[in-house]
């Protein structure tokens, strides 16, 4: 029995499956021929999709967003539909991920649990002047405290809790940059010790160097620089013994026009080791005040300058003693991928094939949306209960076909029946179908199962000979059509595709690099062939206006019927695909591909920060000090050096490492062919490891 779902979905899982069975005759006859296929998806097919779309993405599902009950409303729809389907479970009862059931039900064995970090809850703040440095605030007849969300603001760092009274210094933009000479912390042209600011609180401008016109002088394309991210400013302020850091805009930079940023939103990705407050340039206009300064903002003014042309030393404040105390937790949630088996039969039943989608989205906002302060559900229709609808799809489809196909006798006539003799003699591969969940906070879920792969399902890695990926398929453009990446990956799929092609009225766009930071990365990591199957990025992603009435259902389901046929072809060819690894063309194309990715999702793909790569695939869901390597590129820096999997980067020509954002900030600061001495720990013993930075 499968596992329960919500009473007031049973009408729409009955529709589902009635419509479901309609699709799988439809999609069954796309992989007859040539003929049946070029008549393109029916309306009973759209109408499935739609529908698909439309419960996944209804309000009751909350935005699939982490530890909302809406998340485990989709994910035992999910389970319903593999269940009716007829797929096995894929998951085993021996691995810590999944849950047995009771008297040994199998059904929660669809289910692979992971625990992840989530959100940050702001139980205290506080931020006051101390009670000895507050005379001349209170002579002004003004509060000595300050209030949070008008004066200041809480970031997310490691540290859950501070309490401290401590004296102030400005350290003009708090940056490190080697490669153009700067740094904040230097007196006389000499760097600061470590312990400089030894247990006082950084003050610091936001962004960094810039020219008259307000522009970064080291960022490309009007774009600030690794170096002015918060974290590292962080960093380097906790490098130097800061016991918190509070950033302001510059006077250059208004708050009226560059606003505050959200309270508790992370200063990148696992955060700093201090606390990082926000605050306004009201606030810092009387920090300045109480340590004597009359004209606070003429100082300001005077000290961006000398901060644009490297010339501003650290400024104690001594007079503007802080107080300050925060209390932050972080909740912890379980998540789950939902996976299902087809077996395969013959001599190649031991292959797999991986079909996979991630159902998670970002809930009511916050982490990840594009809609600042919103706080309202983002559906994810197109991103990403299209590509999960398009597996469900497949799914239903493919067992029925294996089913037929399994028929003595029942083959077709004339060259399908050749085709099908031929099938039969060589066996099917098994093909596992995957709803992920995690992937908006960083692939955590297809992550966690590629580790744990032959743990939790008793498939062994090298058995997989394929993933096919499918992220945001549900608005198909009549001049884009299909994008598919990866094709690099193997020199099969241009064969295979070309061969799907022809039996498909579908416009497709192929690309060698894989790009985009989506679940098949961590797959192409372990050398595994990979498809990435997208229609493009469009104004709704990872909005609220990412709705089910804005689908493409025809275009969705014509990419389900292709993707179906393109995996059955797969599962029956007699080679497989061999890893191969892609090469970027050097067209516009991929240049531009690749250059939006990253922006668009900085640090998914590992540190490939300005012009040098390291070559490794970070373990995002690791939580504790250093970087911990999950994977490493071949022909890279860091497979040239030795590096390996389970190695944990500690520091960087002895500098701590305590984050990821620690090393995407050490590697803006490098030039190709640098050679660096880098600290790790492997099998609990420290080593140093010198490597040569490669280019990007």
């Amino acid at each position: 029995m499968p596992m329960p779902i919500t009473p007031a979905f049973d009408p729409v899982v009955r529709f589902l499956t009635r419509s479901a069975c309609i699709l799988a005759v439809a999609l069954i006859a796309a992989c007859a021929g040539p003929a049946a296929a070029e008549s393109g998806p029916t309306g009973a097919d759209a109408r499935t999709f739609q529908s698909l779309v439309d419960t996944l993405a209804a309000p009751e599902m909350e935005g699939r967003g982490p530890g909302t009950e809406g998340i485990e409303r989709a994910r035992d729809f999910i389970i319903e539909q593999f269940v009716d389907a007829g797929l096995e479970p894929a998951f085993n009862a021996a691995g810590e991920g999944g849950e047995g059931g009771e008297g040994g039900e199998a059904d929660p064995l669809f289910t692979q649990t992971l625990t992840i970090p989530l959100d940050w809850d702001l139980e205290k703040a506080h931020l006051a002047f101390a009670a000895d440095a507050d005379a001349g605030e209170q002579d002004a007849g003004a509060s000595a405290t300050f209030e949070h969300g008008e004066d200041y603001r809480v970031m997310a760092g490691i540290a859950m809790d501070a309490r401290m009274l401590a004296a102030t210094t400005f350290i003009g933009y708090g940056v490190v940059n080697e490669r153009h000479n700067y740094s904040s912390f230097q007196r006389n042209d000499r760097r600061l010790p470590r312990d400089a600011l030894d247990g006082r609180i950084a003050i610091a401008f936001r962004y960094e160097p810039m020219d008259d016109a307000g522009r970064s002088r080291w960022g490309r394309r009007g774009q600030w620089s690794q170096a002015a991210r918060l974290s590292a400013k962080a960093r380097h302020a906790a490098n130097h013994g800061a016991a918190a850091l509070l950033f302001v805009n510059p006077p250059s930079h208004p708050d009226a026009d560059a606003g505050m940023l959200r309270p508790l939103s992370p200063v990148g990705g696992r955060g700093a080791d201090i606390p990082v407050l926000q605050i306004s340039q009201a606030a810092f206009a009387r920090i300045l005040r109480a340590a004597g300064y009359d004209d606070p903002d003429a100082v300001a003014r005077r000290w961006q300058r000398r901060a644009d042309t490297g010339t501003l030393e650290p400024i104690d404040l001594d007079e503007s003693a802080l107080d300050v105390r925060i209390g932050i937790t972080r909740q912890r949630v379980d998540i789950d991928n939902v996976a299902a088996a087809l077996p395969g039969r013959g001599e190649l039943a031991g292959q797999w094939v991986i079909v996979g989608a991630h159902y998670d989205h970002l809930g009511y906002g916050g982490f990840g949306s594009r809609e600042p302060g919103v706080e309202a559900i983002h559906p994810g229709a197109d991103d990403n209960a299209s590509g999960v609808a398009a597996i469900l799809m497949m799914a239903r489809a493919m067992t029925v076909k294996a089913a037929e196909a399994d028929e003595p006798g029942d083959e077709a006539e004339g060259g399908a029946a050749d085709d099908a003799a031929g099938e039969q003699a060589r066996g099917r591969r098994s093909v596992m179908f995957i709803a992920f969940s995690g992937e908006e906070r960083g692939l955590l879920g297809s992550s966690y199962l590629a580790r744990n792969l032959q743990r939790d399902t008793g498939i062994d890695p090298a058995d997989v000979v394929a993933m096919v990926n499918l992220d945001m398929v549900g608005r198909k453009r009549p001049r884009s059509g299909l994008i598919i990446s990866g094709t690099g990956t193997s020199d099969l799929w241009p064969q295979l595709i070309d061969a799907t092609e022809q039996r498909h009225r579908i416009r497709l766009t192929t690309r060698s690099m894989a790009v985009g930071g989506s679940d098949h990365v961590p797959f192409m990591r372990r050398n595994i062939p990979v498809l990435f199957l997208n229609t493009g990025l469009h104004e709704d992603y990872h909005r609220t206006t990412d709705t089910a009435d804005r689908i493409n259902a025809e275009g969705g389901a014509a990419i389900a019927a292709f993707t179906n046929e393109l995996v059955w072809q797969l599962a029956h060819h007699a080679e497989g695909p061999r890893f191969t690894r892609p090469r970027p063309r050097g067209d516009a194309a991929d240049a531009e591909d690749a250059d939006a990715d990253a922006a668009a999702e900085p640090g998914r793909d590992g540190p490939r920060i300005g012009r040098v790569r390291l070559g490794i695939m970070p373990d995002y869901a690791r939580e504790g000090p250093g970087v911990a390597i999950d994977t490493i590129a071949p022909d890279t820096a860091a497979a040239e050096a030795g590096l390996q999997p389970g190695d944990i980067l500690r520091a960087w020509n002895g500098e701590p490492i305590d984050t990821l954002e620690a090393l995407t900030g050490i590697l803006a600061g490098h030039a190709p062919g640098d050679r660096v001495e880098l600290t790790i720990d492997r099998d609990g013993r420290q080593h140093q490891v010198e490597v040569t930075l490669g280019a990007r």
